[in-house]
């Protein structure tokens, strides 16, 4: 028969918190705050094990309601920090410990996203992104559709473990069947190109870039600005708001290691190109070769740059 004037019993978790002072109870609080941000699962796990050793009896408990860990995780810091092996050791965990690999539980994810990630024009039309772009975002998204339960970094660690990399397209069909003599008339062209320099002679290379429109636009890159005092541009570039267009041509000296570069607004790529090389011949070219009788020019040449065409003749 209970005595109504006898207190209750505690449970024996804070019968044994109750055997380990106040004044140490707040010192382990005070230093858990100071090391417990800097150290990692296993630091963590060795200094709990190490402080219930030492606080004896009551230990566990005391240790586990003062730093939030479970009581599981300071007994196996008791066990570890007894253990030369695993204090030697430089992994976090035992071998075969944490979180199991997704793949493992979840045998179809892979299968699922190497369905996904194939070519869109292969095997069935009505894959579910046949029309939605490859991201790791929308993948993970198509795969959570699935009922597969992964993040975008997940996908991505996946993709890498399949043999997957991101990559740019890279140019390397020309269209056409390469020419037979193909080589043939390249080690002609440098030949030539060596003979000229051997005699002193000239050699440059010329090419132009695609049209821009000369306005106040937007251009890709940054420069150095005191402050945040970005240079203010046209939200939109229609060729309607710009003041025209321009092409830049360059000349490279070959034999010099440098190079001449103009802009103009001719529309005839020829014209350009003859114009060009006169102001470069006019600039360096005569000064560096005073001496020169021949000049050997190499070019990317084709449709209205094409060297073969009239009015490139004419104009030189």
């Amino acid at each position: 028969m209970l005595n109504e004037n006898q207190p209750p019993s505690k449970s024996l978790g804070e019968a044994r918190m109750m055997a380990v002072g106040q004044e140490i109870r707040q010192f382990i609080s005070r230093q858990y705050a100071k090391v417990g941000p800097v150290l990692n699962e296993k630091a963590k796990r060795l200094w709990a094990g190490a402080t219930a050793l030492e606080l004896g009896y009551g230990g566990v408990a005391a240790v586990s309601q003062l730093t939030g860990l479970a009581p599981n995780t300071v007994r196996a810091g008791m066990l570890d920090i007894q253990d030369p092996e695993i204090q030697a050791s430089p992994r976090i965990r035992r071998p075969g410990a944490g979180r199991k690999p997704i793949v493992e539980h979840d045998p179809t994810l892979v299968a699922d996203l190497l369905v996904l990630v194939a070519p869109a024009t292969r095997g069935d039309p009505e894959r579910p992104l046949l029309w939605s772009s490859k991201s790791l975002r929308n993948l993970a998204t198509e795969l959570r559709g699935l009922g597969h339960r992964l993040s975008a970094q997940t996908v991505s660690k996946l993709l890498k473990q399949a043999g997957y990399r991101l990559q740019s397209p890279r140019k390397v069909h020309e269209g056409k069947a390469d020419h037979p003599d193909r080589d043939a008339q390249f080690q002609f062209i440098a030949n030539q190109r060596a003979s000229f320099q051997k005699a002193g002679q000239p050699t440059i290379s010329v090419d132009t870039k695609n049209k821009i429109l000369v306005s106040n636009l937007f251009n890709k890159g940054r420069d150095w600005r005191l402050g945040e005092d970005p240079i203010p541009v046209n939200v939109y570039d229609f060729l309607r708001l710009a003041d025209g267009k321009a092409a830049p041509y360059g000349v490279y000296d070959i034999a010099a290691n440098e190079a001449f570069v103009n802009v103009g607004q001719s529309h005839d790529t020829v014209e350009f190109a003859v114009a060009s090389i006169q102001g470069w011949w006019d600039t360096f070219g005569r000064a560096r070769y005073p001496e020169a009788t021949r000049l050997y020019i190499t070019s990317d040449s084709g449709g209205s740059h094409s060297a073969v065409s009239r009015l490139y003749k004419v104009q030189r």
